[in-house]
């Protein structure tokens, strides 16, 4: 019964029960065996033994040349990576430069367009053609009308004929 007692105890856990049961007896704890500790091995006196211990630990060549190949590798990723963002972003800004240049291009165009279209009036290129250039209006029968062809273009074989006068 006491050894249940005490049992109950510990897994109901560590809340006081009562004043009295601390004042009146302390109870023993029981004499539990002490855990096994881990005891350090001795150092290997043997030689083979020693080798062996020693070459488990150390560094082979092949892992090495492996870990040197990875980190060979991981810096190779790295730089592939930041040498194609600076590609990107020279050639965002290439993008931009030719796009400002597009607009200038339009800007002057329409610029360039409305001088063409306010340089000359109706009146103006009449005057040229007449007066400079020796043009006249046509006259009745001068004019010749063809019927056009079912087909999209004319051959022409011959010359046009001259109007009689």
């Amino acid at each position: 019964m006491s050894n249940n007692s005490q049992r109950r105890y510990y897994v109901d856990g560590s809340a006081i029960r009562s004043v009295d049961h601390y004042t009146t007896s302390p109870k023993k704890r029981p004499n539990y065996p002490e855990p096994k500790r881990r005891v350090k091995q001795a150092p290997v006196t043997h030689p083979s033994a020693a080798r062996k211990a020693e070459a488990s630990l150390a560094f082979t060549p092949a892992f090495t040349l492996l870990a040197i190949s990875l980190v060979f590798a991981v810096v190779l990723c790295c730089s592939m990576v930041v040498y194609k963002e600076s590609k990107i972003k020279e050639q965002k800004n290439h993008i931009s430069e030719l796009q400002s240049q597009i607009q200038q291009a339009k800007t002057d165009n329409a610029i360039l367009e409305e001088g063409i279209a306010k340089m000359y009036t109706m009146e103006d290129i009449k005057r040229i053609a007449i007066f400079e250039l020796g043009m006249v209006y046509s006259e009745n029968g001068q004019i010749r009308y063809y019927e056009p062809a079912v087909e999209d273009y004319v051959n022409q074989f011959n010359d046009v004929p001259k109007a009689d006068d």
